[in-house]
């Protein structure tokens, strides 16, 4: 140290700083003892700076295991949306063939669909069915099973005649 200073021909602060320390020996303890602080504070330094890499390599763990995860959920997710998608279209099916069934009921109760309510108020032993009704349906009804017989069916020829009967009846 008094090379360094002398070296430098600054003698005056050399002296003035073993005054601060209270001389060559004193200054040596004072440094030692600064060293010694600094070196313990870097081993601290280098203990928290372990804990926190080992700290820093859970997260990093942590978050790929969360990056799986959520990718294994995103993949549930698509599978449901399609699995959605197809019932929403069986039911849009369902609710449209359902649809269709009531129009086609609603269609024939419009248009007298229940084309024998007559005949069957009548074997039913209901009132108020007039004979016209009953003649009117049974006309049909023949017609009907006419068109599903052969036509060289020996009852083709019984029908056509009980059907131009009734015919003649209703007229009247």
């Amino acid at each position: 140290m008094f090379e360094k200073y002398i070296a430098g021909k600054d003698r005056q602060s050399f002296v003035s700083e073993l005054e601060v320390y209270g001389g060559l020996r004193s200054a040596i303890q004072t440094l030692s003892k600064q060293s010694d602080k600094m070196r313990m504070e870097v081993d601290s330094f280098q203990t928290q700076n372990r804990d926190l890499n080992a700290d820093n390599q859970r997260i990093l763990s942590g978050l790929i295991n969360s990056r799986h995860a959520f990718d294994f959920m995103q993949g549930l997710v698509n599978s449901l949306r399609n699995e959605i998608l197809g019932l929403v279209s069986i039911a849009a099916c369902i609710a449209s063939s359902t649809k269709s069934q009531f129009e086609y009921l609603e269609n024939l109760k419009s248009n007298n669909g229940d084309e024998f309510a007559s005949l069957r108020r009548a074997y039913k032993g209901g009132e108020g069915v007039s004979t016209q009704e009953i003649k009117k349906e049974l006309i049909r009804a023949i017609e009907i099973m006419q068109s599903k017989l052969e036509v060289n069916d020996r009852l083709t020829d019984v029908l056509s005649n009980a059907r131009l009967a009734l015919i003649d009846k209703s007229s009247n």
